[in-house]
């Protein structure tokens, strides 16, 4: 947590070098940028089911085990969301995406409805979620 009270990632909060705190609309929206990255995919195929696989387990993997390293009790609950969507040049490739955010009182939600994604595939992971999907191995 920095001085803001903002849940950051350390790894990415030292290369982070984008607006501050208060040029957003909410903690949590800056909390999602600062921890947003894309997947690397570089040595995947470009196209096709391999590429679907591998992108989804090493996206998985990378969000569980950030929320393996969040703190079990929080006053503000961190959730971690991967997104699939048709990216690239031409927008004909596979592409994921992974941030992590707060859920906190009187903050609107980072993501509203999720059902309403149309454009992405999306999904909200909690520490328990990642627990259960590292197969009860997390303390």
């Amino acid at each position: 947590m920095d001085e803001s009270g903002a849940h950051l990632l350390s790894a990415l909060q030292s290369g982070y070098n984008g607006a501050a705190l208060e040029d957003f609309a909410d903690i949590v929206h800056f909390e999602a940028t600062v921890n947003g990255r894309g997947m690397m995919d570089y040595d995947l195929p470009a196209s096709g089911p391999e590429r679907r696989d591998q992108l989804l387990r090493r996206s998985l993997a990378y969000a569980c085990m950030a929320l393996k390293a969040t703190p079990e009790e929080s006053a503000h609950p961190i959730q971690g969301y991967v997104s699939f969507s048709e990216g690239g040049l031409s927008d004909d490739s596979l592409t994921a995406n992974i941030t992590f955010c707060t859920s906190r009182p009187h903050v609107p939600p980072y993501v509203g409805d999720i059902r309403s994604y149309r454009e992405e595939a999306l999904l909200e992971l909690t520490r328990d979620d990642a627990k259960k999907l590292m197969f009860d191995k997390m303390p």
